[in-house]
């Protein structure tokens, strides 16, 4: 089947794009050939903004939708067409819909520049996508046709035989769809990094020298005080971006983490957030003498170049002051890793080790697993309700146990 140009999915389904709007909220949809914003996807978007779905939610939504876009233009499908007609896919589009969203949007988009003999020539397994963003762009692709089939629904007589017969329809189309998501481990096991390696992390960053790192004074203040931050803490590298000066007290040792959704002080369009609650954080004197080191050096010194409150700022010469990215904080890390031998060591790698050596420290002193949950899910700002820390020390006892297995066995032989 040749690829259509300009189809009606290539005009409608065409980037994502990003706005920042009065009062500094940020939102992201899909845009049509004429920069107008697509009108479901838009209605999906806002649906999600009304529960508080951040920013980078809504432009992965959006991305999903662009590459449903792709995949209804190489398949011949008008797709708002067909969901609102009540047409819905058939098993064998359900089939290829699942087999598109394993693939990168970019060879997608190769696969519609070619014709239909070169299909199977022009893929390999550089342009597959991992389990997890396959299952998010099928979950995406579930809410944009009920969304869009609910609404042409809507229309319809309430009871209706044809309304009926659209809604089964739709559940059974639905429910196909979701039998081709493939099952995705823990965050936790994904991409693990050894206990003892993240450990070795711990060790170099209360003990090391940043400069063996960088070798720039200023660049090397700053990340210290960043990764010390973040080793220490347990916060999420978008919290830390999102910091202001302000809300770290060196004298008391503590820091504030707030959610600031749209915060017209941030100029980033890709503006961080604190995932979950605010909280104060404590913390000891090394880390203090090194943010101070940083707030009041280079810090200042950037601050004063663009009036910027944030705590952690660039200090290259094209962005000198202004605050930094999401792929500076992984370069920093990832730096810190290849110094010490471990390869793709990330942010989150650090954040799990901090939640490691609190369920050790828990286990250590007897705290039960009811007052771990209470004090862990606070400092690492996840719900009240989230069993995240309690598998964490269920985790680490389970080890215990096994090492003390181990242990009584060799003393038995």
């Amino acid at each position: 089947m040749m690829a259509y140009p300009e189809s009606a999915n290539q005009r409608y389904f065409c980037r994502v794009e990003r706005f920042v709007l009065d009062g500094g909220e940020r939102f992201a949809t899909v845009v049509d050939s004429d920069g107008a914003p697509a009108y479901y996807p838009t209605g999906l978007a806002l649906s999600g903004r009304a529960r508080s779905v951040s920013v980078e939610t809504l432009a992965a939504q959006a991305a999903d939708l662009v590459h449903l876009g792709q995949w209804a233009m190489r398949e011949g499908i008008d797709l708002n067409a067909r969901l609102e007609a009540g047409l819905y896919l058939d098993p064998a589009e359900i089939e290829t819909l699942a087999e598109a969203c394993s693939l990168k949007t970019s060879a997608l988009r190769r696969l519609n520049a070619v014709s239909e003999i070169r299909r199977g020539a022009s893929l390999s397994r550089a342009d597959l996508v991992t389990n997890s963003l396959k299952a998010r762009r099928l979950t995406t692709a579930i809410r944009y046709f009920e969304l869009v089939g609910r609404m042409a629904e809507a229309r319809l007589p309430k009871r209706g035989a044809e309304r009926s017969r659209r809604i089964e329809d739709r559940a059974a189309m639905v429910d196909l769809i979701r039998s081709y998501r493939p099952a995705i481990r823990s965050s936790r096991v994904r991409g693990i990094i050894p206990a003892g390696e993240l450990a070795r992390v711990v060790v170099f960053v209360a003990t090391g020298d940043p400069r063996t790192i960088w070798k720039k004074e200023a660049v090397a203040c700053r990340n210290w005080a960043l990764v010390q931050l973040l080793v220490t803490a347990g916060i999420r590298q978008g919290e830390a971006r999102q910091l202001k000066a302000t809300d770290v007290d060196t004298a008391a040792g503590e820091l504030r983490v707030e959610r600031r959704h749209d915060d017209p002080e941030d100029p980033r369009v890709r503006e961080p957030n604190a995932k979950t609650y605010d909280r104060i954080i404590p913390f000891g004197h090394d880390l203090s003498e090194d943010l101070d080191h940083y707030i009041l050096g280079p810090g200042s010194d950037a601050a004063e170049k663009h009036g910027s409150p944030f705590l952690f700022l660039s200090h290259d010469n094209r962005t000198h002051g202004t605050p930094i990215s999401d792929q500076t904080v992984g370069r920093i890390v990832r730096q810190l890793g290849e110094h010490l031998g471990i390869s793709g060591l990330t942010p989150h790698h650090l954040r799990h080790g901090w939640i490691q050596n609190l369920a050790d420290w828990a286990i250590s002193v007897g705290l039960d697993a009811a007052e771990f949950e209470r004090f862990a899910n606070n400092l690492g700002g996840w719900s009240y309700l989230s069993k995240m820390a309690v598998e964490y020390r269920g985790d680490h006892l389970a080890q215990a146990a096994f090492k003390a297995g181990l242990r009584v066995q060799e003393e038995r032989s």
